[in-house]
């Protein structure tokens, strides 16, 4: 069927001799619908998008998917195995003496021959390396017999009077690579030397074979460096194996991308069809309508023949204004073409309720098939609400269809994928109460990956500088990641997750919410208050009890206590309305409350300072002048290892607290072992009597300490040593 460019054409014969009339009312319709979006706040709808929460255009909105459609091919990876096999490993029993045979995954690398491929299985199993020359010839079987070609490294262009290396030469340059602490390839050479491998089969010499003098001294060095390395190179392929994890999910959230998009394009082509029937077939002759409502109904068809994604909008708030007459069966479309204007201008929440309006407006009973307009209509709202952050609301959508027909197969993927994100967001919560930290973040991973998949957008884990909406169901997996990185103790990761789980729902402060770490105008402030404002309590609750929970383990209890707080108020209005979540969130927040202040008076009470600055417990044994150095130095190195500037941008604040309980430790040790002198206030009646302890007199120092500091220089002193070290502040 050839495409129809005007439509205004033959439709523009109905009616007779109404053409100039129709004529007339077109032009005088373009007039006042490009005036009438600029009219009041009330009227336009610009200005209801902003109010209705979505960002203006300087806050950079999220913009539709950037991966390309032409972008055909997978990420690829040199942490993924490019073969894969079974490799057979003989154990004896201590005590029963039988020998067991286990098939063990094996595989090798791109760029791996087998002596390196061997080698790291050796270390990845936990084998003895003396069998690592037999597990070198296997793997060298493997390699030849069944790898293929175009999987092998190209063979190293060499002069050509150089000669191709061999067990002699490997061994010489193991040695080399030991001299020069590169242990990552010493012990590949050392394994080549061992296992007799030839960097040319065809030159085989017999010179170049390793005597037994050799043999022995490649097996001693072999020896030497699997105990003094072998920790380090396992912790380096358990690292290996998390990147691998992480490209198979990068792999799996590129064909499901991938997908989302054909579908994408498929509703796309199904609205086109749905619109050029009701607007362009033959069967919308003979209908008779109001000069007004042809007009409207003429440049509506123009506008989305044209794909103005404007216009359209224009032309129907126009139509709602003037009260236009609207055939009941034709309200659904011209609901769903709203829709997908505001789909295609990346205002997520508006084409939300327009896809609504459209499921709403027409009948929902019966198959659901492809090519309904309420299938269309379900489709972009749900995709509007997972580009949103709302998986809820995407849900909700795909609920309307699964009540009227529970075996349509149409949005059964991404409702699949969503239930199982939050399966495993529930996971991960379990395994983080039983302390599994490391399959508590696998699981968050897997669930940011789901909704990825589904077009979603999630902030890079390494800042938090883009700018993104009301972003919740992403805000939910960071606040695992953030607890996952505190029971690691990897507290400056941690705070950055749980600011990346804040700042998804616009709720940080200036400087964090900020692209370029400026401050906002009046204007952006209004808007990330909107959207903080609009933001799940739930979400933020849980996110602010993710952050106090960091605090607890990093022994901050104001901090812990303060973000405490604020979720208990944002969380018991919810609680109140007889929410079970929010109640059970509520009394989750008050008990860590009650234990957070008791914490936080016996960490006052009994704070070790020696212990903060890892002095030895024998140090007043020493005399004077070492034990002072001592101190020194020890602080010196508390300095060099808080200083803000060496934090990351999220830890800034952390370091700057560190930095200040080390300064005051380091006064307090000093006093205490007599390296400064006391000071004695004339108008204190307690100083110079016996009985109120050293504790008090500490604690009166640190008083009048921190009162002249106030005084002297209320931002910060001298970056000088002595007891008057200025505060920092970030």
């Amino acid at each position: 069927k050839a495409p129809r460019a005007m439509a205004a054409g033959p439709r523009g014969t109905r009616g007779g001799g109404r053409g100039y009339a129709l004529a007339l009312a077109i032009l005088a319709l373009c007039a006042l619908a490009g005036s009438a979006v600029a009219m009041e706040a009330g009227d336009g709808l610009e200005d209801a998008s902003v109010s209705d929460g979505d960002f203006p255009s300087f806050a950079s909105p999220i913009v539709a998917d950037t991966d390309g459609d032409d972008d055909d091919l997978p990420p690829t990876s040199e942490d993924v195995p490019v073969w894969n096999f079974e490799q057979v490993v003989v154990t004896i029993g201590k005590a029963s003496g039988k020998e067991r045979r286990v098939e063990t995954p094996a595989f090798f690398l791109r760029g791996d021959d087998p002596a390196a491929a061997a080698t790291r299985f050796v270390y990845v199993n936990s084998l003895p390396i003396s069998q690592v020359s037999q597990y070198a010839a296997t793997f060298s079987h493997e390699w030849q017999t069944n790898v293929p070609d175009d999987l092998k490294p190209r063979g190293k262009t060499r002069p050509k009077r150089s000669k191709p290396l061999g067990p002699k030469q490997y061994l010489s340059r193991a040695k080399e690579h030991t001299s020069e602490a590169r242990d990552d390839e010493a012990h590949f050479d050392l394994v080549r030397a061992l296992a007799n491998s030839l960097e040319d089969p065809g030159s085989a010499d017999a010179a170049d074979r390793l005597d037994a003098s050799e043999l022995a001294e490649a097996n001693t060095l072999l020896e030497q460096h699997h105990r003094k390395h072998s920790r380090a190179l396992n912790a380096a392929d358990k690292h290996r194996e998390l990147k691998e994890k992480a490209h198979e999910r990068e792999v799996n959230v590129f064909h499901a991308r991938k997908a989302t998009r054909a579908n994408l394009a498929l509703d796309e082509s199904d609205f086109k069809a749905l619109w050029d029937e009701r607007y362009a077939g033959p069967n919308a002759e003979g209908e008779t309508q109001s000069e007004s409502a042809a007009a409207h109904e003429l440049a509506l068809h123009a506008a989305v023949e044209a794909k103005d994604w404007d216009r359209v909008i224009e032309v129907a708030a126009s139509a709602d204004r003037a009260g236009v007459s609207v055939p009941e069966q034709d309200v659904p479309l011209r609901k769903l073409a709203v829709a997908r204007a505001h789909w295609h201008r990346n205002e997520w929440r508006l084409a939300e309720r327009a896809a609504n309006a459209a499921v709403t407006s027409g009948a929902r009973n019966g198959d659901w098939r492809r090519g309904q307009v309420r299938a269309v209509a379900v489709a972009t709202g749900a995709d509007a609400s997972v580009k949103r952050g709302d998986a809820e609301g995407a849900l909700k959508f795909f609920a309307a269809a699964k009540r009227a027909d529970p075996d349509t197969p149409l949005f059964s993927e991404p409702y699949k994928a969503i239930k199982a994100s939050e399966k495993l967001l529930k996971d991960a919560d379990l395994k983080l109460d039983r302390g599994e930290s490391r399959q508590a973040m696998e699981s968050a991973d897997e669930a940011v990956a789901k909704l990825r998949g589904l077009g979603g957008f999630d902030l890079p884990q390494s800042g938090v500088g883009s700018v993104t909406t009301n972003h919740g169901m992403f805000s939910g997996a960071d606040a695992r990641r953030c607890r996952a990185h505190a029971q690691a103790r990897s507290f400056e990761h941690a705070l950055e997750a749980c600011d990346r789980s804040l700042k998804m729902l616009g709720c940080l402060d200036e400087k964090s919410l900020s692209s370029d770490n400026k401050l906002l105008t009046d204007l952006e402030k209004k808007v990330w208050e909107k959207a903080c404002a609009a933001a799940d309590p739930k979400h933020r609750a849980r996110a602010l009890l993710a952050r106090s929970e960091v605090h607890s383990r990093d022994l901050h209890y104001d901090g812990a206590l303060s973000d405490l707080r604020a979720a208990q108020e944002l969380i018991e209005p919810s609680a109140q309305r007889g929410s079970s979540e929010a109640q059970r969130m509520l009394d989750e927040i008050r008990q860590k409350a009650v234990e957070a202040e008791r914490e936080r008076k016996s960490f006052d009470n009994n704070r070790d300072h020696g212990k903060m600055l890892d002095l030895p417990e024998n140090l007043g044994e020493l005399p004077k002048d070492r034990r002072c150095d001592f101190i020194k130095k020890a602080y010196k190195k508390a300095a060099l290892k808080w200083h803000p500037d060496k934090a990351i941008e999220a830890g800034k604040t952390r370091a700057a607290r560190k930095m200040n309980e080390m300064t005051e430790a380091r006064d307090s040790v000093n006093l205490k072992f007599g390296c400064v002198e006391k000071k004695i206030d004339p108008n204190d009646p307690h100083q110079g009597h016996q009985g109120f302890g050293q504790q008090h007199q500490y604690q009166q120092y640190y008083q009048q300490h921190q009162q002249r500091q106030q005084h002297r220089n209320p931002g910060g002193g001298s970056r000088g040593g002595g007891q008057f070290r200025h505060s920092w502040e970030f």
